[in-house]
């Protein structure tokens, strides 16, 4: 039977201390795993059909396995952090509800012997030595403050002015300050199709002047591993949360055009024409 992993499907799930008991005994440690043991054996994630946004017990001992047996680099470990893995998983294969660690590797092995493989690891680099720009710049002269709320521009985004999200409440606020609808737009550094639509899509003059003068747009990575201010929070968790809590979403890009109220009017994930997207836009202002 084939174990549907998309948005709906997908929600938080913490396993009780006795599960972690049991999963103790199957291996502890990175450096504890027996590899050629451990292939045959049906990976926790697929067993309890359920997708945790941040890493639990059960889905760390299935990471921990994956980065062992798999030998992933540094660069690796971004592509296929958790939950990433699971959306290269499915671009690749169906998740089968019998599918072992050793077939799970076998698609990201193929995975890893294409070139989109490649280009995918050089967008994390180039993706984290903006980061590292980013951190080494003072952003003070980056912030707009309105009556509602302060809005930092979202430098990175060249095509299309997005601030960054720090909660629906405000965003909402900002559209009715400037009577427009809000636009939010879920991305990641690691994701590669988030960057072809940026590249390719957001690129066009009919959409940005659509999306300069109707929408308040909005950008959240959900793997930005930036701290919270006096918090041992990432933004990254924060707004994998939002994404999670408001709209049963986990994937990346997803976008969602929302009214006053806070309606959903239109949402998009990864499209691969200018004509959808605009289809999409368009929805989201009737």
């Amino acid at each position: 039977m084939l174990l549907t992993y998309r948005i709906y499907f997908l929600m938080i799930t913490r396993f009780t201390g006795i599960l972690a008991v049991l999963l103790f005994s199957f291996a502890t440690s990175a450096q504890e795993i027996d590899c050629e043991k451990v292939k045959d054996n049906i990976p926790t994630f697929i067993r309890s059909q359920m997708i945790s946004i941040e890493l639990d017990d059960s889905t760390r001992l299935d990471m921990d396995i994956f980065r062992t047996c798999g030998n992933w680099d540094s660069i690796d470990n971004k592509l296929f952090a958790w939950p990433n893995i699971i959306n290269i998983i499915i671009d690749y294969s169906d998740i089968e509800e019998d599918d072992t660690y050793g077939e799970i590797m076998s698609v990201v092995d193929y995975y890893k012997s294409t070139e989109q493989y490649e280009l995918d690891r050089n967008e994390i680099i180039e993706s984290a030595k903006f980061a590292s720009y980013l951190e080494n710049e003072s952003k003070n002269n980056y912030h707009y403050s309105t009556p509602n709320t302060e809005l930092v521009l979202e430098l990175n985004q060249e095509n299309g002015v997005f601030y960054q999200l720090n909660d629906l409440s405000s965003a909402l606020d900002e559209g009715k300050t400037q009577q427009k609808r809000v636009l939010i737009y879920f991305t990641a550094w690691s994701c590669a199709n988030c960057r072809r639509l940026e590249d390719r899509i957001l690129v066009d003059k009919e959409i940005q002047q659509l999306l300069a003068d109707h929408f308040v747009c909005f950008s959240a990575y959900t793997d930005d591993n930036k701290k919270i201010a006096e918090t041992d929070i990432l933004e990254g968790q924060k707004n994998a949360q939002i994404q999670l809590e408001s709209f049963k979403s986990i994937s990346t890009p997803h976008l969602f055009i929302l009214d006053e109220n806070g309606k959903l009017i239109s949402e998009s994930k990864y499209v691969m024409s200018v004509d959808e997207f605009l289809t999409f836009l368009k929805k989201g202002l009737k």
